[in-house]
């Protein structure tokens, strides 16, 4: 899968931890694509640990 097409970081607002949200830069363009890696992990013994990617694609 190609990277983002936004170069810089992004801003993630802490919430709750089941519904985070995610700041758009004002200047982000249509087309444009921000690429985000969730880690999650469980508090189990052996903790285990899982990887989600979420893209965003600006519409307008």
């Amino acid at each position: 899968m190609p990277n983002g097409t936004y170069q810089n970081p992004i801003k993630m607002e802490k919430t709750d931890g089941f519904h985070p949200v995610v700041i758009i830069p004002e200047g982000a363009k249509t087309g444009e694509s921000y690429h985000i890696i969730m880690e999650i992990k469980d508090s189990g013994t052996p903790s285990l640990t899982t990887y989600k990617r979420i893209v965003l694609k600006v519409l307008d």
